[in-house]
């Protein structure tokens, strides 16, 4: 059987709004980066495009990307709005697949447990948590270009999945918050994987903490060669 491919792109959270005021300046500036990473993209020419855009607002997606097929913008963008979508576009790629079920009141929930029990069983560990969560706010407070942070990811942990993983260890609570996080990855490499069996090359768009644990669970299988976006996008 010949090895299908599959690129995971870590990309970072936009969240635009055209009722801001900064819009224009924000806008302006992420179009710029994008167009170099869709030129290198669009050389990659996958024949299939999915995103971590939750399912059950699938029909806000298809919206959206009739809206940006006829060059009009929506309200709010995100970052699929600069990459994904006009990637899908330039292809003429009929549509883009949603793979995310993101259960985030549940997740916050179960977070807000097992923060608050290593507060109370081991201040060491939650010192070390908070330790993280600053890192990766740190890290997100760093002013790089769209295209400079999709080529600075490198195959290591970053602080984020370090929040994650810290947090698990938080006995019962850890293991709840961990296994819901787990199964939303297994959910979408789940709907890469099926879909993606029946495509050439399958370029995959998510957050930066899906990457690496998305990565093993689909090499895993033995049924895909994963990509890494840095041979794509330099």
């Amino acid at each position: 059987m010949v090895q299908r491919e599959i690129c995971i792109i870590g990309t970072p959270h936009i969240r635009l709004d055209q009722s801001n005021q900064y819009f224009l300046e924000s806008y302006q500036r992420y179009i710029e980066d994008a167009n170099v990473i869709l030129n290198k993209l669009q050389q990659y020419n996958p024949d299939l495009i999915a995103i971590e855009w939750d399912i059950k607002n699938k029909g806000q997606l298809l919206k959206d990307f009739n809206q940006l097929s006829r060059k009009h913008l929506p309200l709010q963008l995100n970052e699929h709005h600069f990459l994904a979508i006009p990637l899908a576009l330039k292809l003429k790629l009929p549509t883009i697949l949603p793979i995310d079920n993101n259960q985030m009141q549940t997740r916050k929930i179960r977070a807000a447990f097992a923060d608050e029990y290593l507060e109370n069983d081991n201040p060491i560990i939650y010192q070390l948590l908070n330790e993280a969560k600053q890192c990766h706010q740190n890290k997100k407070a760093q002013d790089l270009s769209l295209y400079e942070q999709l080529t600075e990811y490198h195959d290591t942990v970053i602080p984020l999945e370090q929040v994650f993983a810290i947090r698990s260890l938080a006995d019962s609570p850890g293991i709840a918050f961990s296994l819901e996080w787990s199964e939303r990855n297994q959910f979408m490499a789940n709907h890469i994987m099926k879909n993606a069996l029946n495509h050439d090359r399958t370029v995959v768009f998510t957050g930066m903490s899906h990457v690496r644990i998305l990565k093993f669970m689909i090499e895993s299988t033995g049924l895909f060669k994963v990509v890494p976006s840095i041979n794509i996008l330099k």
